[in-house]
């Protein structure tokens, strides 16, 4: 009887969802990061998949699931992407992926765990619906943005650099521009 019910739920749950595309040339998986503590240092994550079951009704994420490479890490200086894909921080060839899994959505802000070099954390994001659009080709686009701050050091990821180098608060924006 249990295995019914939980069968059940989930075909109930796949009637329901609604996944989206993303499309990647309109969306960026980015960062903000302070350098010497007075200008800000913009980089992004090329490389990422990302399921996001999405609320037609209400516009909001049911869930969210995101798999980021951290090789692709882009920050327009390449001495500074070097450094960056180093063991001093993201050490992407131990740790070539970050993950992002969604557990509630309440009140526009995203409830979560993320995990950055086998190091998980729960993170609180807010959520912003940016509007929908059709497209030239008439299929309607839908946006929305993510950002939270997370510390960089709860991760280890360049905890030997003080912050008056590299600021310890690291924003995180999230711009997604998708398709049913």
């Amino acid at each position: 009887m249990k295995k019914s019910l939980f069968i059940l739920a989930i075909l109930v749950a796949t009637l329901y969802s609604k996944w989206l595309n993303i499309d990647k040339p309109h969306s960026n998986v980015g960062f903000i990061s302070k350098h010497l503590g007075i200008s800000n240092v913009n980089g992004n994550f090329n490389s990422y998949e990302a399921k996001v079951d999405f609320d037609e009704k209400n516009k909001t994420p049911r869930l969210i699931e995101a798999n980021i490479k951290t090789a692709s890490i882009f920050t327009k200086n390449q001495r500074r992407d070097a450094n960056l894909t180093s063991p001093l921080f993201f050490d992407v060839k131990n740790y070539p992926e970050i993950t992002f899994n969604m557990k509630d959505f309440k009140n526009d802000k995203i409830f979560g765990v993320i995990e950055i070099k086998k190091i998980k954390k729960n993170v609180v994001f807010d959520y912003k619906f940016n509007g929908e659009a059709p497209d030239k080709n008439g299929s309607i686009k839908n946006s929305f943005t993510i950002s939270g701050i997370i510390k960089r050091k709860d991760f280890n990821i360049g905890k030997e650099y003080p912050e008056t180098l590299v600021n310890n608060d690291i924003k995180i924006i999230v711009d997604i521009e998708a398709e049913y």
